[in-house]
């Protein structure tokens, strides 16, 4: 996988946008936002050119934030009927806000929804991406949860959040760790979290366990999980944290995360999707 660059050169920056305008994602933006198809063309573009500026990310650069992963899970209407409830959700990694606004424009109210990221302006660009810095009413707590992720634990997260989450979400944020981070962010949000809580993932996954090249210059080579060995890491982080998980995991293929043959043209021809769910049992 190429390393992180601030370069418009990269695989991953597309300046396509027409073939991402599906009419699912111009519904939403017409029905969230108000925003009819000639105004949102360049109001994306703007987005986008500004979140780029802030971390050039390859979902960034492919427009990610326009088709929030977190519909793509098969614990979706879990999270979704879950929320509608009541439930609190913490969005593990937020970026710009998209799988909340998701959620919200489905019938959930924001008033229970907390965005995490280490990245504070991405939150702030999400108000101006949706237009709703009036009516959204989640809040956003920054933690640097891409670099010592041992402090998760006594971070604002903890702070503000201990035993109160009742569903944790983490879109594509866990591929990119080694495997001794990975373990230190779930034993994290193990913390915030209480029996019946849920815990629901998509990342970029592998049929066999893989180790991947750091994604940029200065950080840990990767992990990617397959189905089972995603399980051995939450029995890991079941036995330190003297919790019960009970968890389910799926490979399948990256077309589902990346329908957009463009945005899977750079990556390794083993990498897959991989979706799970971690239910609290104890």
């Amino acid at each position: 996988m190429p390393t992180e660059t601030t370069s418009t050169a990269a695989p991953w920056f597309d300046t396509n946008l027409e073939e991402r305008l599906t009419p699912s994602v111009i519904s939403f933006f017409s029905t969230y936002c108000h925003l009819e198809r000639e105004a949102l063309y360049k109001h994306l573009h703007f987005i986008h050119q500004r979140a780029w500026d802030i971390r050039p990310y390859p979902c960034i650069g492919q427009w990610g934030f326009l088709a929030p992963k977190i519909q793509d899970s098969p614990a979706y209407a879990t999270v979704l009927q879950r929320v509608k409830n009541g439930d609190t959700i913490l969005d593990f990694g937020c970026c710009m806000g998209q799988d909340l606004r998701f959620l919200a424009a489905n019938g959930a109210p924001s008033d229970n929804m907390y965005g995490a990221d280490i990245e504070p302006a991405f939150w702030e660009l999400g108000y101006d991406l949706f237009q709703d810095r009036s009516t959204f009413r989640g809040r956003y707590l920054e933690s640097d949860i891409l670099g010592d992720t041992t402090a998760l634990a006594t971070s604002s997260l903890r702070q503000q959040l201990q035993g109160k989450v009742d569903v944790a979400y983490a879109g594509a944020i866990f591929h990119l760790w080694d495997l001794d981070t990975q373990f230190n962010a779930l034993a994290g949000l193990v913390e915030l979290t209480k029996k019946d809580s849920i815990v629901v993932a998509c990342q970029l996954g592998s049929v066999e366990v893989e180790t991947k090249p750091a994604w940029r210059e200065g950080l840990k080579p990767r992990l990617f999980h397959n189905a089972d060995s995603i399980k051995k890491l939450w029995d890991r982080v079941s036995e330190t944290t003297s919790t019960g998980w009970r968890v389910e995991s799926r490979i399948v293929d990256l077309d589902v995360l990346l329908p957009n043959e463009k945005d899977r043209s750079w990556m390794d021809k083993t990498n897959r999707g991989l979706f799970f769910e971690a239910t609290r049992v104890a």
